[in-house]
């Protein structure tokens, strides 16, 4: 295992390199953005709460797959709920979003049909086994 710090850029294999970011929810927690040398790009947010410079640094990933913990009324600064979701996604125009770490405060609600309502990008449920293609 290495680990790594915020604000670096490394080679995960030739061909794919990586950048992170510290998202705000703990020290340790990070984003972090897989380019291929297509420039095809992959940015997986850790747990995080609102931010402009998250905004900045998932700005037009083919694929972003983002925490969304809570539905509405979000008793923490430090998690996302949809509103604030969607304010990413709208500003930052990812081709895809994969919503994931969902909270049980989504049990029984329709996730892809509320984040529709809020932004026009195609939004996916996490769910255990997916598969997507970039």
């Amino acid at each position: 295992m290495i680990e790594v710090e915020p604000d670096s850029e490394f080679e995960v294999l030739p061909g794919l390199r990586a950048k992170t970011f510290s998202t705000p929810h703990t020290a340790e927690s990070l984003a972090i953005r897989v380019t291929d040398n297509r420039n095809t790009s992959l940015v997986y947010t850790s747990d995080t709460g609102y931010s402009g410079e998250l905004i900045e640094f998932a700005k037009r990933a083919n694929l972003l797959l983002m925490e969304c913990s809570f539905r509405e009324n979000k008793p923490l600064l430090t998690h996302l709920e949809l509103a604030d979701a969607m304010r990413v996604a709208r500003a930052c125009e990812p081709q895809k979003l994969v919503l994931t770490h969902l909270y049980p405060d989504w049990d029984n609600f329709d996730l892809v049909a509320e984040a529709k309502a809020l932004w026009p990008g195609e939004t996916i449920e996490a769910t255990d086994g997916l598969r997507l293609e970039l």
